[in-house]
């Protein structure tokens, strides 16, 4: 069994209201885990911890839409004029959060670049790539926000 902490930031985020994840730590039966599995239960534990917390899974659904902001929601800030993370006072809440459909929002982003993950400062690029962890790996979760007029 090994134990991981995860942290997930926000960078560029101008919205002023910005709330982030707080880390989340896994317990895994092995040191040995896809990129994949590892984004799954990060976007689970995130969840189960917010919920637990808050006991309000509008505030954690609105959390989730402003970390893994989709490329239809990009373009269409971009078209507006600018891109930004959304505010949260601006996000109309769901009232239900579904992990299979949060969990494929990150795959999304991932695919499309509008977050990095980072073990041990190394990029990870593939989805179906390997990873082997240690209690002293450092994972984040970073969600670039493009800057205005580039």
């Amino acid at each position: 069994m090994i134990n991981i902490a995860i942290e997930s930031v926000i960078i560029g985020d101008r919205a002023g209201d910005s709330e982030t994840f707080s880390p989340v730590e896994l317990s895994l039966a092995s040191e040995l885990i896809s990129v994949k599995d590892l984004i799954y239960r990060t976007v689970k534990k995130q969840i189960e911890q917010h919920l637990k917390k808050e006991k309000q899974s509008e505030t954690v659904q609105q959390m989730f839409n402003r970390q893994y902001l989709s490329d239809n929601e990009i373009k269409k800030k971009s078209e507006e004029g600018a891109i930004q993370v959304p505010s949260q006072k601006k996000l109309k809440p769901a009232l239900i959060i579904n992990i299979d459909r949060e969990y494929q929002r990150a795959i999304n982003c991932f695919d499309g670049n509008i977050y990095k993950l980072l073990i041990d400062g190394e990029t990870m690029e593939d989805l179906e790539q390997t990873i082997s962890l240690t209690p002293k790996s450092k994972i984040i979760f970073i969600r670039l926000t493009p800057l205005i007029g580039g």
